[in-house]
């Protein structure tokens, strides 16, 4: 159902291809020189207020809108119901797990994305040059696409322009469109152009003026040099793992020699981003370039200090959070990433001979691995993998992941 007060913009916008919907909201604001939280209350995704600085845009509608607030955005608009549900980021999840409903045992999309560690709810990575556009008059104007897949922890280069992806802002050091609660800061700000940093330059204090905007243009963001055989690595990993998240690509890959849907190889992949972690430098072999070896050990001891972290705090403490989040740093996750591929890769009968001692050295580092044995974490030939550490009880659960689960098919 619609609502009838809200009535056609006199201007709209067809989106870029991948584009999210900060993106096109940026672009489309500025095309109509007005701020995003104008055009946001305009097209129904959010309550009209007395005035644009209440305007609240949550994390969940970056993932999903209803359909009474996508119905209103539709007609004001005038997308196709296509062009605007490829705005949100719900459809990724038919391959990518983390952002899958059934695979995630959600029903909405509410605590799916709220508690999301694997999805970037409130902040992005970008590249420069698609920033900058593909020449035509349009992007010449409003600029290129801010991309649903840059929100993906997978997702850390662009091989269009063969480099590494960016997490913030060169000059003020912030989070690319971070925000504490909206997927948009600063929505009732004066019109921006959609490249430019929407960061404060400094921290807003209690009952203190609202600090400037930043405006440094993220367009104009300097490439991240790498060796060129690292470069070479992280461009074929990121074209893989590319492959799984597009509609049309692979049905299924090989897990621990199990087939499995990309949705669900995606969830292995972050099980075994923990277990990467925690039992460096066991791992480090692995690695296909030093650099990426250098990046992985960073993260790990990043990752240990974080722990202890939480170790030494008092009341409720989460220290395996510290490493089961996905690395931040974009040549980190394409280290890390990369040696995770690998040992998915593994066939079947070879998996205990190479998990074991891993497993032995993480559990003696975090003994908590419970989290890692429910369904949602990981596929149950995986669980089977990385539950047992004695080659006997690996033997015998192996044997019962056969006899239990028909529907599973080695590879």
């Amino acid at each position: 159902m619609t609502t009838p007060d809200l009535r056609e913009l006199p201007r709209s916008l067809t989106p870029l291809s991948d584009e999210s919907l900060p993106g096109y909201l940026l672009r489309l604001s500025c095309r109509l020189h007005v701020p995003v939280a104008h055009t946001a209350a305009r097209t129904g995704l959010a309550r009209r207020a007395s005035t644009n600085a209440n305007v609240f845009l949550p994390v969940r509608l970056l993932h999903r809108a209803d359909d009474n607030l996508l119905a209103n955005f539709i007609r004001t608009t005038r997308l196709s119901a296509v062009e605007a549900t490829n705005l949100f980021t719900f459809p990724l999840g038919d391959r990518y797990g983390p952002l899958n409903p059934e695979l995630m045992s959600h029903s909405n999309s509410r605590p799916l994305v709220r508690n999301a560690r694997w999805f970037f709810g409130r902040w992005t990575r970008y590249c420069p040059d698609c920033l900058t556009g593909d020449g035509s008059p349009i992007q010449n104007q409003l600029g290129g696409p801010w991309k649903r897949h840059w929100r993906l922890p997978t997702v850390f280069a662009c091989p269009r322009h063969r480099a590494l992806l960016h997490n913030a802002c060169p000059q003020c050091g912030n989070a690319a469109l971070t925000d504490a609660t909206n997927f948009l800061p600063r929505a009732a700000t004066e019109p921006l152009h959609p490249t430019l940093c929407r960061a404060p330059t400094h921290t807003r204090y209690l009952r203190a003026p609202q600090p400037p905007t930043c405006k440094n243009d993220l367009a104009k963001t300097a490439s991240t040099t790498v060796d060129d055989a690292t470069m070479s690595v992280v461009l074929a990993l990121q074209n893989r793992l590319l492959d799984l998240h597009n509609p049309h690509g692979p049905a299924v890959i090989s897990s621990v020699g199990w087939q499995q849907s990309p949705a669900q190889y995606f969830l292995d992949l972050r099980a075994v981003t923990w277990l990467i972690l925690l039992s460096w430098p066991d791992t480090q072999r692995y690695a296909l370039t030093p650099t990426l070896a250098d990046a992985v050990a960073r993260t790990a001891e990043n990752a240990r200090i974080a722990a202890q972290g939480q170790r030494d705090r008092p009341g409720k403490r989460h220290p395996s959070i510290a490493y089961t989040d996905p690395p931040i740093d974009p040549l980190a996750a394409a280290a890390v990433f990369g040696i995770a591929e690998q040992l998915l890769a593994t066939d079947y009968d070879a998996t205990f001979g190479i998990f074991s001692p891993l497993i032995t050295r993480a559990r003696s580092i975090e003994p908590t691995m419970g989290h890692l044995q429910r369904a949602l974490h990981a596929s149950q030939p995986l669980r089977v993998t990385l539950s047992h550490h004695k080659h006997d009880v690996w033997k015998r659960g192996r044997e019962r992941l056969v006899r239990e689960h028909p529907e599973l098919t080695p590879m």
